[in-house]
């Protein structure tokens, strides 16, 4: 039998059966919304925000790219191409998300092994970099205009070399390349650059592709340590549950 009884503050309470059912359902819906909002907070957390550079597969040809020289994209791939005495280059410029960052893409190089036979000549190169810089509005890789850069490594038609990135076969099969690097970001901008260097002076003897390019922040190492004391504490409030 359930009985109504003053509080102290005057509101009338039920004692009973039907006054614990009650209690025991508000708990759980409570319970509930608590639990979803720390999972929904650890999943964002554990996320932690989104990368800004858009089209890395070039998906929509070189929309959010700039250029300079002979740049294309084909079959999906974009295209660095040589025209005797130019450069071509492609660039994104993008705002830091994080303190560190892991810059990831594909590369296929078909570079000419021509020479000039000028003492200091050099055969065709291309060179992956990451400019960092705090004013995005005088950026400009032609003219050494950013803060300072990150080499990412450099590639002849002998194979690459100055490598700081973790190189590996691509999963793109063939002489394709997976290239993967994290780096410090401490600038408010950053831009991922392929440029190939027409150095060997002969037209249309050089290509080079690039696809699946991925700019993202690491996350911070106070983040995981929060993540997994979110779960526990997921875990523990569960089990209490469980035990009424």
């Amino acid at each position: 039998m359930s009985v109504a009884t003053p509080s102290s503050g005057g509101v009338h309470r039920c004692r009973g059966p039907h006054g614990r059912v009650r209690r025991s359902r508000l708990r759980a819906r409570s319970g509930a919304r608590l639990t979803w909002v720390v999972v929904a907070s650890l999943l964002l957390l554990a996320a932690g925000p989104a990368a800004a550079l858009t089209n890395g597969d070039f998906g929509d040809g070189l929309t959010g790219w700039q250029t300079s020289g002979p740049v294309s994209v084909a079959g999906g791939e974009l295209v660095l191409a040589d025209d005797g005495p130019s450069a071509s280059a492609a660039w994104q410029a993008v705002a830091t998300q994080a303190s560190r960052s892991i810059l990831e893409f594909e590369v296929l190089g078909a570079l000419s092994d021509f020479t000039p036979s000028d003492p200091f000549g050099f055969p065709d190169v291309f060179a992956a970099s990451i400019y960092l810089f705090d004013d995005a509005g005088s950026f400009d890789p032609a003219t050494s205009t950013f803060d300072s850069a990150v080499s990412v490594l450099t590639l002849d038609w002998t194979g690459p070399y100055d490598v700081n990135a973790a190189v590996t076969p691509s999963a793109l099969g063939g002489e394709w390349l997976h290239v993967s690097i994290e780096f410090d970001s401490p600038t408010a901008f950053m831009a991922p650059a392929f440029e190939l260097f027409e150095l060997g002076f002969v037209g249309g003897d050089s290509e080079v592709r690039i696809d699946g390019v991925s700019l993202a922040p690491v996350p911070e190492p106070g983040s995981g340590a929060l993540l997994a004391l979110g779960l526990v504490a997921l875990s523990r409030r569960s089990r209490r549950q469980a035990s009424r």
